[in-house]
């Protein structure tokens, strides 16, 4: 499951127009920025990209984070093919599912959307969780664009909340029926 999440900036007065322009998100009149995210159902984030100008659409994020070609490889394996399931913005691709989108679905393709629903939240959980632990990343008088590596601090959280799912699980691994990895796992050790 893979989808993106926006992170509000603090509101700067002496930004230059094209940082201003490219991470200012239209009808909110806030700056913020993007990140994108695919978390395993054991509830590992297991790919982060970011951050992205909030402006830009989720399928821009997708082409320049690269993670089809990536995840290519090991998305057909064994003779079994694998997808991503995203929300209705990333649409049908060789390596990605969505919704169906339409007032005149048929009732297979309803039956699709509804069944699915409840995988899509799952990746929310997964940034829910990184803001819940440390919120200072969602707090935004503290994303201070030129005084704080930003991309890093959001980067560490999704670390430091897949240690936490190690140590005590997480909604998205108890939703799939999934025991996370231990710590050794997760780092390399074993």
């Amino acid at each position: 499951m893979f989808n993106g999440h926006k992170v509000y900036l603090h509101s700067f007065q002496k930004a230059n127009y094209q940082l201003t322009y490219s991470t200012i998100v239209a009808l909110q009149r806030k700056h913020a920025r993007k990140y994108q995210s695919v978390i395993a159902p054991d509830g590992i984030i297991i790919h982060l990209s970011g951050p992205f100008a909030g402006t830009r659409h989720d399928t821009f994020i997708l082409d320049e984070s690269k993670l089809l070609d990536v995840a290519a490889p090991c998305l057909s394996a064994n003779g079994k093919h694998f997808v991503l399931y995203g929300d209705p913005a990333y649409g049908q691709q060789e390596h990605t599912i969505a919704p169906f989108k339409g007032a005149s679905l048929s009732e297979d393709e309803q039956e699709f959307n509804k069944r699915t629903s409840a995988v899509r939240v799952s990746v929310e959980w997964g940034f829910g969780k990184i803001v819940r632990y440390w919120a200072f990343i969602d707090f935004s008088k503290n994303q201070k664009v030129y005084l704080q590596r930003l991309g890093k601090m959001y980067a560490v959280g999704a670390f430091l909340t897949n240690v936490h799912t190690c140590i005590h699980g997480s909604q998205t691994s108890s939703f799939f029926r999934m025991t996370p990895p231990t710590i050794q796992q997760y780092i390399g050790l074993e």
